[in-house]
């Protein structure tokens, strides 16, 4: 039966929304069904979001003249924003470092936050896309655009190809610089003591004023001081330079696999490949290559030299000083430090080896007497294991020992030159010969032939 029953569809403004009126019929009795509902939407365009339950709803009950809500379209979805994760803390609460015993280390406080070439600092997360929503008139609504956000490149980093990582390009500190990262292969301070702690950085380290004592820097490029070194200790694979002088305190030490040039250098140990200073006094000098001692005041007092090649100085003692002084060329410092520490070392191990034997004997008279438990296997594996480690180790000690005594045999050779006083009572070593200078001597220099040390005049 065909419908006497008025249906007025209205859509929303924003096309977002449908309302229905039911006119009732004056006369007969209103006749419509759910089709001619479906059919007043679809005249209207209305194909997307109908509320079905409305329609039933309207069709249970006497509902004329009144306006529902028929159809309502989909909201698109926000999606997720861009955004950058940082690989590094960018804001560090300086702390000393606790131990693994539960001791704290006050010289470790983090200061310096390390990365090498080719670390990922910062990952790029693109936006993702919300779903397009539909209005009831079945066309698409495009989810949001969401704006993009760029990588925080600065200066020693560079963005990957596929744009999404931003990596290291050197090896150095990163940091947040403003709204950048940024990797500095200087590390730059005013100071080192116990506000900045111990520093162990894996480019180039440059202090403006001193190194207090007991401080440690470490580094893997060139370490410059333009103050003091007083007590404190470098290590770097770099070189070493001091604006100042070095007072080691009898503890301090420098360790460089370049050179080392500074004023002077007292009470302490210097291992390097050069060294140039202006005064050597209680101190101990090992070059890998050579040493020089020079300028209008140039000193060695109470001072043991050690240099691979060469040592060049000017006054060797003094006729106050009772200090002894040796000047010593054409031997390997390495190579001499490791023949000393090889017999130590075996010793340890060999130590170590007879109390693992004596435990595993124990074991063994437990195993013969059936009373050796399970957890007492497991130990009796462990030790079996450090056995075989000791005697391993031994086996190569071993042979680190002939090699190194060959080493030094085929070294034996250099030169000595004293361009102002050599005061009596220093001795002259190059290779395995040696002299005790007894009278002062003036502008002489050492080199040693097949039946001992020479000299020749200086200039």
């Amino acid at each position: 039966m065909e419908s006497n029953v008025t249906m007025n569809v209205i859509i929303s403004a924003d096309k977002m929304a449908a309302t229905i009126k039911l006119i009732r019929p004056k006369d007969p009795e209103p006749v419509f069904t759910e089709k001619d509902v479906l059919k007043a939407l679809s005249s209207s365009g209305v194909v997307h979001g109908i509320k079905n339950d409305v329609i039933s709803f309207l069709m249970r009950g006497d509902h004329y003249d009144e306006t529902f809500e028929i159809a309502r379209g989909t909201l698109p979805t926000a999606g997720e924003n861009a955004s950058v994760e940082l690989n590094f803390v960018p804001v560090r609460e300086l702390k000393p470092r606790e131990r693994a015993d539960g001791t704290v280390d006050y010289r470790d406080i983090g200061y310096v936050q390390n990365t090498k070439k080719g670390d990922v600092l910062a990952i790029k997360h693109p936006a993702v896309l919300g779903e397009p929503g539909l209005n009831v008139l079945g066309k698409e609504i495009p989810a949001p655009k969401l704006p993009d956000v760029k990588l925080p490149q600065g200066k020693g980093t560079e963005i990957s190809a596929d744009g999404l990582n931003l990596v290291a390009s050197v090896d150095g500190q990163v940091s947040m610089s403003g709204r950048s990262v940024t990797v500095m292969n200087t590390l730059t301070l005013d100071t080192v003591d116990m506000s900045t702690g111990n520093i162990d950085f894996v480019g180039n380290v440059q202090v403006n004023g001193d190194v207090a004592q007991g401080a440690v820097v470490k580094a893997v490029g060139d370490v410059i001081i333009k103050g003091s070194l007083d007590g404190g200790t470098i290590i770097t694979d770099g070189n070493v330079i001091i604006n100042n002088g070095y007072n080691g305190r009898g503890s301090g030490e420098i360790r460089a696999k370049g050179s080392v040039k500074c004023k002077y250098i007292q009470n302490g140990t210097v291992t390097a490949g050069d060294i140039e200073v202006g005064a050597s006094i209680s101190a101990l000098l090992r070059s890998k290559s050579t040493v020089k001692i020079t300028g209008k005041t140039a000193l060695v007092l109470a001072s043991h030299i050690m240099a691979r090649s060469s040592i060049e100085c000017v006054n060797v003692g003094s006729e106050t000083s009772s200090g002894e002084n040796t000047l010593e060329v054409g031997n390997d410092p390495e190579l001499i430090q490791r023949s000393q520490a090889i017999p130590q070392e075996i010793k340890t191990i060999t130590a170590q080896l007879a109390q693992l034997e004596r435990l595993e004997s124990v074991f063994a008279q437990l195993e013969a007497a059936g009373r050796l438990r399970e957890d007492q296997e497991e130990k009796r594996a462990q030790v079996k294991l450090s056995r075989d480690k000791s005697n391993a180790d031994l086996i190569d000690l071993s042979n680190e020992q002939d090699e190194v005594a060959e080493a030094l045999q085929t070294t034996g050779y250099g030169t000595i030159i004293v361009t102002g006083t050599l005061h009596p009572f220093a001795t002259i070593c190059i290779g395995p010969e040696r002299i005790r200078v007894e009278n002062e001597t003036q502008f002489v220099r050492f080199t040693r032939r097949q039946d001992g040390i020479s000299t020749s005049p200086a200039r």
